[in-house]
C-alpha cells in the first residue's frame, strides 16, 4: 500500500509539472520588475513572431491563459506603447510597420459594422489615427474580409486592416 501511494504522489507530481511548464504562471509573466504590471492592474506581455494573424494571436494568448489586450483608456494606451517601443527595438522584417494587434475587432453586418473587445465589450475609450473608425470599418464603402485594430509602432494610435494580414508584434493581457 506504502509503495503504491508514493507512485501515485511521484505520478501526480510529474503531471503537475508537466502542466505548469507548458501553461506559464501568470505571477512569472507579471513581474513587476520588467514593467508588466499595467496602470489596470492587468498583466501584459508582448510577443514577436515572424508573422500572425490577428486570430493566431488571439488564439495564442487564449491557450496561455490571457486575452488579447483590451485598451480601456488612455493610461493603458500609453502603457502599452511605451512597452511596445521597448521590446521592440529590431524588426525581423526591416521592411515591417511595426505595428501590434491589440483586442479590438470588428463586428460587421450588411450595412454597418461596430467595434469589440474580445471581452465582449464596446470601446469606450479610442486612439483612431487620422480618421474616425468608431463607426466605420469600411474601405472605400465595402467590407474586405474580417476587419482587426491594431498599434501603430510610430505614435501609438490605432488602425485597422484585414484580420488575415500578419503583424509581427501582439499584446496579450492577463
Amino acid at each position: 500500500m506504502r509503495c503504491y501511494l508514493i507512485f501515485v504522489f511521484i505520478a501526480t507530481l510529474e503531471a503537475y509539472k508537466i502542466a505548469n511548464r507548458l501553461q506559464p504562471n501568470v505571477g512569472d509573466l507579471c513581474n513587476d520588475d520588467e514593467g508588466n504590471l499595467g496602470p489596470d492592474n492587468r498583466c501584459y506581455e508582448f510577443y514577436q513572431s515572424d508573422g500572425t494573424t490577428w486570430k493566431q494571436a488571439q488564439e495564442y494568448c487564449r491557450k496561455i491563459g490571457g486575452d488579447m489586450a483590451t485598451i480601456k483608456n488612455a493610461f493603458v494606451n500609453a502603457f502599452l506603447y511605451n512597452f511596445f517601443l521597448a521590446n521592440s527595438t529590431t524588426s525581423i522584417f526591416p521592411w515591417s510597420p511595426h505595428d501590434a494587434w491589440i483586442g479590438l475587432t470588428a463586428n460587421i453586418t450588411n450595412t454597418t459594422c461596430s467595434w469589440v473587445w474580445t471581452d465582449g465589450s464596446r470601446p469606450s475609450y479610442t486612439n483612431w489615427e487620422n480618421f474616425n473608425a468608431t463607426n466605420n470599418c469600411f474601405f472605400n464603402n465595402t467590407v474586405v474580409g474580417d476587419q482587426a485594430a491594431y498599434m501603430n509602432y510610430k505614435d501609438g494610435k490605432w488602425s485597422f486592416g484585414s484580420a488575415m494580414m500578419q503583424a509581427e508584434f501582439f499584446f496579450c493581457a492577463f
